[in-house]
């Protein structure tokens, strides 16, 4: 077996020729034989091997040579990743209108239905999303020995050499989707999914073996079921269509809840609004179970958790209905409480959504202490910043800096000073201070217009690198 190396980290090791006729041989096994363990089929793996003639042993010996040759051109290519990023960003950068026409028609290429739709993605996709899974096909034909790492890397220095209307098609996407995945798939009003047929097995051999553990009683009913002809599943594969159906009857009237609305614009909120505003929210209803649990937790206090909880459900399984009876009352009176705050926090509390920068203390406007400025530009973007993403929250970082220097630009000489004066203070703690108060982080107000302080150049001779540079503080 080949050895990996620091350089060939990421490449996939070669196998040799009896590692590629076990991959094949061993599917045939386990559906011959579906109640040997690894060590029966290793060892009848093993057998045949031996058993075959060198002509027979001829086509898994080339796969092998093929595979060895494969890892050497990837070690190699591994080893010399500059040449192929040269190569690679001159393919990347050349895009056609019909190249990106091609990108979206491979979008729709597998359409999915609503139902198995509101199973898999459990949050919106970002416009990266989308442009990865258009464009990666495109570069792998034309780079096929490109590694997984390299892959990342290459595709994310082609979305940042997009200009924005370029990315605009994207951005428009995760748009629509993230207005389409508003209804949210873990609504516990919604639907259960369906069971498939080994599920539905399972529970009812649970029924009949109440003593084995979880994990036995799974490994053994899978080695039945793949003993099992397909006669004797029938009655699982019927009952598992009869779930299906009323799966999707169900989603059919199924109308889902709406999310909290502008999520994505909390998330930008300064961590110390948003951890006040969970603290104000009402606290979620406990189920019976869990009142049963916690009034009963003393009685165990010198078990691990872990023993604990297994010991208090097996309890919980075992009292009667009119045992239960209490601890569900409670439970009841618990969604009502919480109903009745939840209530009267979405009538007049404030939450992240609904909480302005504007009404934030200067701290929490700066989002985290003031960074060490080295140049009155990187002051500057500090303080602009949440201005530029209030109103376009997709910009990158390198967006947002190249949006900034545009401004910074349009200045006059003595604008700009107040800012340059800020880095050259001395830093003290009553500077620290002045320094994060609104009056201070607001000298720009009323100068976003470009015509009116034409004539400065003094950022234009600065390169984007360099213009990155002095905000790589933010």
């Amino acid at each position: 077996m080949a050895k990996t190396t620091s350089t060939t980290s990421g490449v996939r090791p070669w196998r040799n020729a009896y590692l590629h006729f076990a991959d094949g041989k061993r599917v045939e096994i386990v559906q011959a034989h579906p109640a040997w363990g690894n060590d029966a089929i290793s060892r009848e793996l093993g057998r045949l091997w031996k058993a075959l003639l060198p002509s027979e042993r001829a086509v898994w010996t080339n796969l092998a040579a093929y595979d060895r040759a494969r890892y050497t051109a990837e070690a190699q290519v591994a080893a010399t990743p500059s040449l192929l990023d040269m190569d690679l960003q001159s393919f990347m950068l050349t895009s056609s209108a019909n190249g990106l026409d091609d990108a979206f028609s491979a979008l729709d290429a597998q359409p999915t239905s609503p139902v198995v739709a509101s199973l898999k993605r459990k949050h919106p996709n970002g416009a990266f999303f989308y442009f990865w899974r258009a464009q990666k096909a495109a570069v792998q034909a034309a780079h096929p020995t490109l590694l997984p790492q390299s892959l990342g890397k290459e595709m994310g220095r082609r979305w940042r050499a997009l200009t924005r209307d370029e990315k605009q098609p994207w951005i428009a996407l995760a748009a629509a989707e993230d207005a389409a995945a508003e209804s949210s798939p873990k609504d516990s009003a919604a639907p259960k999914p369906p069971k498939h047929a080994f599920q539905l097995f399972l529970e009812q051999r649970r029924a009949a073996n109440a003593h084995l553990s979880y994990n036995a009683l799974t490994k053994e009913s899978a080695a039945l079921w793949r003993a099992m002809s397909s006669a004797e599943k029938t009655h699982f594969t019927h009952l598992a269509e009869l779930e299906k159906a009323r799966y999707e009857a169900e989603m059919r009237r199924y109308t889902p809840t709406r999310k909290s609305a502008k999520k994505r614009a909390a998330a930008m909120l300064p961590r110390t609004v948003v951890k006040k505003a969970r603290r104000e929210r009402a606290k979620y209803p406990k189920s019976a179970f869990v009142h049963y649990e916690l009034e009963n937790r003393r009685r165990y206090q010198d078990r691990p958790y872990n023993e604990y909880m297994v010991a208090i459900a097996k309890e919980w399984r075992e009292l009667p209905e009119t045992a239960k009876a209490t601890w569900r009352a409670l439970a009841n009176d618990d969604v009502r409480r919480y109903e009745a705050e939840q209530a009267e926090s979405d009538a007049g509390a404030t939450t992240p959504e609904t909480m302005s920068l504007n009404g934030a203390s200067p701290r929490e406007t700066l989002a985290g202490p003031l960074p060490t400025a080295t140049s009155g530009f990187a002051l500057f973007v500090h303080a602009k910043k949440h201005e530029f993403l209030a109103t376009e929250p997709h910009l990158t970082h390198n967006d947002l800096v190249h949006k900034a220097s545009k401004l910074w630009r349009s200045l006059a000489p003595n604008e700009k000073e107040p800012w340059r004066n800020l880095v050259q203070a001395p830093v003290t703690a009553a500077k620290k201070v002045e320094l994060t108060s609104l009056d201070q982080l607001n000298l720009m107000d009323g100068l976003w217009d470009d015509e009116a302080h034409p004539g400065d150049d003094s950022m234009d001779m600065l390169d984007d690198a360099t213009l990155a540079g002095l905000a790589k503080s933010l």
